[in-house]
C-alpha cells in the first residue's frame, strides 16, 4: 500500500473519473453526428477538404453554430419573474424569428 500513499499516484487516481466521464462525452457527441456530417468532418481532417464542395463546408459551419448557440443557451441561467401567481421567464429583449414573422 506504499505506492498509494504517493501525492503523484493520488492525483492521478482523482483525475480517473474525470478522464472516464470525458472520454464517455466525447464518444456520445462523435456518436450523435449526422453520418453526412461525420463524412465532411473526417475529409477535412484528412487533408480530402479540397474535394468538398461550398455546399457541405457551409452546412457543416451552420450545424456547428447551432450547437454552440443551443449550448450556449442551455447553460445560461434564466431569469424568472411570478406574473399573475405564473412563472414567466423574462425575455432578454431579443425577439425570436416567429414574433419577426408574426409582427409582433
Amino acid at each position: 500500500m506504499g505506492f498509494l500513499e504517493n501525492v503523484a499516484i493520488q492525483w492521478l487516481i482523482r483525475r480517473v473519473p474525470e478522464l472516464v466521464g470525458l472520454i464517455t462525452v466525447t464518444a456520445s457527441l462523435i456518436a450523435a453526428i449526422p453520418p453526412e456530417h461525420m463524412a465532411t468532418i473526417m475529409a477535412i481532417l484528412t487533408g480530402q477538404g479540397g474535394g468538398l464542395t461550398v455546399t457541405a463546408l457551409i452546412g457543416l459551419g451552420v450545424w456547428v453554430y447551432a450547437q454552440i448557440i443551443s449550448f450556449r443557451q442551455t447553460t445560461k441561467p434564466k431569469q424568472v419573474e411570478q406574473i399573475g401567481g405564473k412563472p414567466v421567464e423574462i425575455s432578454s429583449g431579443r425577439k425570436s424569428l416567429v414574433d419577426i414573422l408574426a409582427g409582433k
